[in-house]
């Protein structure tokens, strides 16, 4: 009897689990697939991707399973892909260019310390006649591959380099230096740009160009940037805080999409020099930076609640934490307790509603940028063909918490 009774009481366990499980990763997967479900559209070549190719079926279907042959046949695909000469045709222009692209143009820091033929991928997809680039190249990075990204650099006029390069440690303050060498650029460059966002090598875009400014034009001049607050004194405790810094810190994400004169504040702000060298000798002072900042009222897009990385909050990235719910969402396995995504993650990647996702390496899979680049190309496409089409859902971005607040703070 007793086992019996042990026996029904595991069974209950397990299917609570279950349920618990269920409840945990199904609203995740509905957040993430709401905002591209208007892809009802019948017969278009968005369909005919979708459903006529490997890759299209990736994205579609939740936990497709490819035969060895698929698999053979889209790695082939995507090596003879990437495998063409780059070079100046990176920068081939398209046929087609909204007027809402050309009158709203952004900027972009990327830190590069390895792999050019991932940078190609990443300048391919997101090049912009219109917008402006600043391209940080680490300095123990191989020679060649900083003489290719100059090269590159010389096939179009709105692509910049640096004057000083920096030997860039993670965790270290090199990385804010890195960043901010470029956003000085970029000042400089242009004052024309809207909107700013910081990438690292390993990022890809998930949304055209035009489907980002659609987006941007929602934000209501909001920053997006997470920001907790942090009590661990340990990271900085040889610093002594400047008296015009107070507590509690915060934390979050350097990953940020800033406003152009959240920009301009960072660099003419005497409360923010006072941090940015407060800093300076602290652990993983990127992490901190611009999450403070964001707190404050006197920041430009500031927003002074919490703000957590989350699937339907913040858009600027797309990363899985490996202690947070949506880690059963990875295949491709954790790198510094990041998700790795894999071909396997298509389906939630290329549908979730971010402006970019981070952490796929060339050395990895080279799948995930390959099927991206298609589904993007075919977005594209479309515009250009059904003047100016999109499939964003606008609504989902409206109601974003930080964008609620902007939307008051222009209302009051």
């Amino acid at each position: 009897m007793k086992r019996k009774r042990k026996s029904c009481c595991f069974i209950l366990d397990s299917r609570r689990r279950f349920l618990a499980i269920l409840l945990i990763i199904c609203p995740i997967i509905w957040f993430i697939s709401l905002p591209f479900r208007s892809s009802s559209i019948s017969s278009t070549s968005i369909d005919t991707f979708l459903n006529s190719t490997i890759c299209g079926r990736l994205i579609r279907y939740p936990d497709v399973k490819l035969t060895n042959k698929e698999l053979i046949q889209l790695r082939n695909e995507s090596s003879a892909f990437f495998s063409i000469s780059n070079g100046c045709n990176l920068f081939e222009e398209q046929k087609h260019v909204s007027s809402e692209e050309l009158t709203y143009p952004l900027a972009f820091t990327i830190l590069v310390h390895e792999n050019l033929e991932q940078l190609d991928f990443l300048l391919r997809t997101i090049y912009r006649p219109y917008n402006y680039y600043c391209i940080h190249v680490d300095l123990k990075s191989p020679l060649s591959l900083y003489q290719g990204i100059v090269e590159r650099s010389k096939c179009v006029t709105n692509i910049f380099l640096p004057e000083t390069r920096l030997n860039v440690s993670w965790g270290r303050f090199s990385v804010l230096e890195a960043e901010h060498s470029c956003q000085k650029v970029l000042l400089k460059k242009s004052k024309q740009w809207k909107y700013y966002f910081n990438l690292a090598g390993s990022d890809i875009p998930l949304k055209t160009n035009y489907e980002m400014v659609k987006i941007l034009k929602l934000y209501n001049h909001q920053n997006d940037i997470t920001s907790l607050p942090f009590y661990f004194k340990h990271r900085h405790k040889n610093s002594r805080l400047p008296s015009s810094i107070s507590l509690p810190l915060y934390k979050g994400e350097f990953h940020v999409l800033l406003t152009r004169q959240a920009v301009e504040f960072v660099h003419n702000n005497s409360r923010v020099a006072d941090l940015y060298n407060f800093l300076n000798g602290t652990e993983v002072p990127d992490e901190h930076f611009y999450s403070i900042i964001n707190r404050w009222k006197e920041t430009p897009g500031f927003y002074p609640h919490d703000h957590d990385l989350s699937p339907i909050s913040f858009m600027t990235r797309y990363k899985i934490w490996h202690d947070r719910p949506e880690t059963r969402l990875c295949h491709g396995g954790y790198v510094r307790t990041i998700c790795v995504f894999n071909y396997q993650d298509l389906w939630h990647l290329a549908t979730s509603p971010h402006f970019f996702g981070n952490k796929i390496p060339f050395g990895q899979d080279r799948i995930v940028p390959y099927c991206m680049t298609k589904y993007l190309d075919i977005r594209n496409r479309m515009k250009e063909e059904r003047n100016e089409f999109s499939m964003i859902d606008e609504e989902f971005y409206k109601n974003l918490k930080n964008v609620r607040y902007g939307r008051k703070k222009l209302s009051q």
